[in-house]
């Protein structure tokens, strides 16, 4: 159960959209399964502003994947003029007792 939140830009239902299908492609994993928010408050790197994209799931995830993320998202970002240089990802992975769902632990 992958979650994305995407911080410093402004809510575009098509690009979330294009998101979210790029993460269930590259993870196996369904979209309706798939957690994505976006938080439109300005980041600033280096005195410009600044995109961060967070991931986290359950379990661990493949370098190659994690690559792939990185590459296919900076694509989907590129199409609203987003420089791949403004862009910065954060992958965190947690044991399956570290989330719950519909009253109950994974773990």
């Amino acid at each position: 159960m992958p979650y994305i939140n995407l911080k410093g830009f402004e809510e575009d239902k098509a690009i979330s959209e294009k998101i979210v299908s790029k993460i269930s492609e590259i993870t196996e994993k369904p979209k309706k399964y798939i957690m994505f928010s976006n938080e439109e408050n300005k980041i600033s790197f280096n005195n410009k502003s600044g995109y961060l994209l967070e991931y986290r799931q359950i379990g661990e995830l493949e370098y190659d994947k994690k690559l792939k993320i990185v590459k296919e998202i900076t694509k989907i970002l590129q199409e609203k003029n987003i420089h791949p240089e403004d862009i910065y990802f954060i992958f965190d992975f947690y044991p399956r007792e570290n989330w719950g769902w519909n009253n109950k632990l994974f773990g």
